[in-house]
């Protein structure tokens, strides 16, 4: 993370990283939309539902990571009177 930012870098990671995470967009959408997205992800990674997931390095970075970012409610008004 950079200025509390993830960064994408095709084909690339950095020496210095805790872990690299390589996933399908839909599996990361399927971890983000879950009700507890650091729960869904340590599910996909202990059972290996998630064939598209694969972790290199600490997978406990990875964790943590997840648990630091925000869960939105997706029961909402889109339109009020």
């Amino acid at each position: 993370m950079a200025d509390q930012s993830t960064c994408y870098r095709p084909e690339t990671l950095s020496p210095t990283a805790d872990a690299g995470v390589t996933l399908a967009r839909a599996t990361l959408n399927a971890i983000n939309t879950a009700a507890d997205p650091q729960q869904a992800l340590l599910e996909a990674l202990q059972s290996g539902a998630l064939h598209a997931l694969q972790v290199t390095g600490n997978a406990q970075k990875v964790g943590e990571l997840f648990a630091m970012l925000d869960t939105f409610s997706t029961q909402f008004n889109l339109i009020e009177p």
